[in-house]
């Protein structure tokens, strides 16, 4: 029978030392220094199993022990191993089960990007879910900023600080961008007046795409889009049927990033 941590199912069983370590991790994460009794009390341990996660855990580097009163608290290699996962990661894990969910109500996938050095980053994909695309290992895959409604959408929701940094960065990573002053400051007034992004056959001849931006502490971090077929449907015919539930996709990202940086 599957075993259960959280709310994911997986066919294999529990590691039940791992399982343990772990819980004594959150505990002492909720309740700072404490005492192996309180912990045993916290985490429904038997104290004798405490006492040894404990010392594996010393001896590891991962708890320190107070000799004065014997109490533990998580080290700061804890805190290093958390500050090495990288912010679009983070943004990864967010995203992709909501692009899961959008492509089965909309049918056609969606990517989120972010810009990074001044390229425009797929991190997240829902090509993979469904037959109606073109491509499917797009993570990873960088993507042309002003051919994309993703790049788009991007820029639009900079300020004017935020934009002089960004194209800094651009034009170090895309030379061809640099002379391109009028064709950004037109792509942007398009965006920012139509409400979204688009891209009509700009970057491949088969494909167009509607975009949003995703912010986060009313900074942009990346954007969200949705692409289809040129011969199956037009960008107001797509705005029409899909900007809504992109919306809904874009709102839920927020609302998530400002409940993990609570």
């Amino acid at each position: 029978m599957p075993r259960h941590r959280g709310d994911k199912a997986t066919p294999y069983a529990d590691v039940r030392a791992l399982d343990r370590g772990l819980s004594l991790i959150e505990a002492l994460a909720d309740n700072g220094w404490s005492s192996p009794a309180s912990l045993s009390a916290a985490t429904g341990i038997d104290r004798g199993t405490i006492y040894r996660l404990l010392a594996t855990m010393v001896r590891c580097g991962y708890v320190v022990r107070r000799d004065e009163d014997g109490s533990h608290a998580l080290s700061a290699k804890l805190k290093d191993i958390a500050a090495a996962i990288r912010a679009d990661d983070r943004l990864a894990e967010i995203v992709s089960p909501l692009l899961a969910e959008l492509v089965e109500r909309i049918f056609w996938p969606s990517d989120f990007a972010i810009l990074e050095a001044g390229r425009l980053k797929i991190v997240a994909s829902s090509h993979h879910l469904t037959s109606m695309t073109f491509s499917r290992g797009l993570v990873g895959k960088h993507r042309p900023i002003l051919q994309s409604a993703l790049g788009k959408a991007v820029l639009s929701s900079m300020t004017q600080d935020e934009l002089a940094t960004a194209l800094f960065a651009m034009r170090s990573a895309e030379p061809g961008i640099i002379g391109e002053d009028e064709a950004i400051e037109r792509a942007i007034a398009e965006t920012r007046a139509a409400g979204y992004a688009s891209s009509d056959g700009l970057f491949d001849p088969k494909i167009s795409g509607i975009a949003l931006p995703v912010m986060a502490d009313r900074r942009v971090v990346g954007a969200i889009n949705v692409v289809f077929f040129r011969t199956a449907i037009t960008i107001e015919q797509a705005a029409a049927l899909y900007l809504e539930p992109l919306r809904q996709v874009v709102a839920t990202v927020e609302r998530r990033l400002a409940e993990t940086s609570a």
